[in-house]
């Protein structure tokens, strides 16, 4: 019985030691300040680029990526024509673009390849599409995760003239690390990797510790049915300045719960209604 009183007093004075040194982690990081970074959500006096608001003059700071543009149920996604059509919308709407590696290897925008490595639908290449939208803000989907994509992506930019127009996200943590050694100044997002660790920390109430490389933080907001993204990592992003952007939303209710949450935008292959919706949810909000 005294063996017995004896383990549990050390089992819980490990757990209150632990307990203890995890706060103290936690307070020693909320120590660290972190400098405004330039955005391309935000104008040069700091304003948000955000879409306009049903009152008049107003932007809500709340962004729309549109996921290959506006194909709906005619077009093909990550066509000039839907691509078009998003920005017909709204000038303020970001437009997405999936970036893959054809067999000769070009990069075109397209929603997938072939066997063959031939990009599906009409060819369109980068350089052409980054050429028709110069004036617009854009993300790069880099889904090929073959050698030196990054170089090729990156000299194409600077060709174009558009390394400063454009945002790179992949599910492939180094290529968005190597892009990011090319040149510090281009902005990159969220590798699966480095988004789920973040997740991971919050969950133990350590978000403050999770190291984060990009200049933009890209997460499902939903696994299932359920909310995997926390108030308290949100909080965090935003205290490094980071913006927080959710994928993919769709319905009025994801809209609903994501700008609850404070999110910066959300990313959709329905940019259309997610932009009335969201204009009428903050008409809602100011009755």
């Amino acid at each position: 019985m005294k063996a017995f009183k004896n383990i549990a007093l050390i089992s819980l004075i490990t757990i209150l030691g632990v307990t203890a040194t995890l706060f103290l982690l936690r307070w020693l990081a909320f120590q660290t300040s972190y400098k405004e970074r330039e955005s391309l959500f935000l104008d040069s006096k700091g304003e948000s680029l955000g879409i306009m608001s049903p009152g008049p003059g107003e932007r809500l700071g709340f962004h729309i990526v549109a996921l290959g543009g506006d194909a709906g149920e005619d077009l093909s996604p990550h066509s000039l024509e839907s691509l078009d059509r998003a920005l017909q919308i709204s000038r303020d709407i970001v437009l997405e673009m999936d970036v893959h590696q054809t067999k000769e290897e070009d990069l075109v925008v397209s929603r997938g390849l072939t066997k063959d490595g031939d990009p599906l639908g009409e060819k369109l290449l980068l350089e052409e599409a980054l050429g028709r939208y110069r004036t617009s803000r854009i993300v790069l989907d880099i889904k090929s995760n073959v050698p030196n994509i990054h170089i090729r992506l990156y000299e194409l930019l600077k060709t174009v003239q558009m390394v400063s127009r454009v945002i790179i996200q992949s599910d492939y943590d180094l290529i968005l690390s190597a892009i990011k050694q090319l040149d510090p100044k281009i902005k990159v997002g969220t590798g699966q990797g480095e988004m789920t660790r973040a997740m991971i920390f919050a969950s133990l109430f350590l978000e403050p510790m999770s190291v984060i490389s990009g200049d933009i933080f890209v997460s499902p907001l939903y696994k299932g049915k359920e909310v995997i993204l926390s108030n308290r990592l949100i909080q965090e992003l935003h205290r490094r300045h980071l913006p927080v952007f959710v994928s993919s939303i769709e319905s009025y209710e994801e809209l609903k719960v994501a700008f609850e949450k404070g999110v910066d935008g959300v990313m959709t292959a329905r940019p259309s209604f997610i932009f009335h919706s969201m204009r009428e949810l903050a008409l809602s909000r100011k009755k």
